[in-house]
Parts: C-alpha cells; structure tokens; sequence
C-alpha cells in the first residue's frame, strides 16, 4: 500500500474494521486511509461526495473481499479522514482531507465528504494511532 515502510499489519474481522474508524475520530484521532478513488462508477456531485454505486447493494465482507482479491478495488491513494458528518436524512459521511485536491468540495479546499459504505468498500488500509485504537483491540495487539 502506497508508500508506507513495511511496519506492521493487523487484519481484523470486517466489524471490526468498520467501528475502529468510528472509535478513533470520536477520541479526537484522525486516521489515514489508502483506498480506491480512481473507479470510474463512483457517484457523487462533482465527485464531492463520494458513495457507492446502488448495483452493489449492501457492502459486506463478501462483497469488498471479493472487489479487492479481483483487483476492483486498488490501492492507488491516500487521504486523511478527519472528522463525521451527516446530511439532512441522517446518512453518516466522513469528512475527508485530500491533499491532491481533486476531489475537494467547491470553498472547502482539500476536502471531501466519504459516504460510510464507500469508505467501507473501497479502503484498502487504515492506519490510526494506537491509542485511537478500541481498548479491547489495542490490548490484544
């Protein structure tokens, strides 16, 4: 994944992998993602917001197992996510720091909004601070 030092990788049962990024924002940790934004299918006005085409339907560990291991899903960028935001129907987003720039939102610059199930799909790697990680998590690594 992109160009981190070969440090150490922990997998984690697809639960698992959904709540540590929830955990950690809500500590006041940010995480680093390295995901695929280059699909051509994502949907989303002028790519600001960024959600899952409806054919896939429900994201589960199937369904992104299967999009990473035929190389659907690629590692081909890294973004910072920063915070967690909601639109006017309560759909969670996470609001994402670009530092390309390219998907940013018009006046916001460097960021973007990420809908939960397109981070859930598409996100090859996160990387968080230990301490941002679940109690429960961090002491089993």
């Amino acid at each position: 994944p992109d160009n981190w030092r070969w440090d150490s990788q922990f997998n984690t049962d697809f639960e698992t992998y959904k709540s540590i990024m929830d955990y950690a924002l809500s500590k006041g940790y940010t995480v680093g993602i390295a995901a695929d934004f280059s699909d051509p299918t994502v949907k989303g006005p002028a790519r600001e917001v960024l959600n899952v085409p409806a054919e896939l339907g429900e994201i589960s560990f199937e369904v992104r197992t299967k999009a990473y291991l035929n190389h659907y899903n690629t590692d081909d960028h890294a973004v910072h996510a920063i915070g967690i935001s909601y639109d006017s129907n309560g759909k969670m987003y996470y609001k994402i720091k670009d530092s390309s720039g390219k998907y940013g939102v018009p006046g916001e610059g460097h960021y973007c909004y990420m809908s939960a199930d397109y981070l859930h799909f598409k996100t090859i790697n996160l990387f968080v601070h230990r301490k941002g990680l679940p109690p429960a998590l961090r002491r089993n690594l």
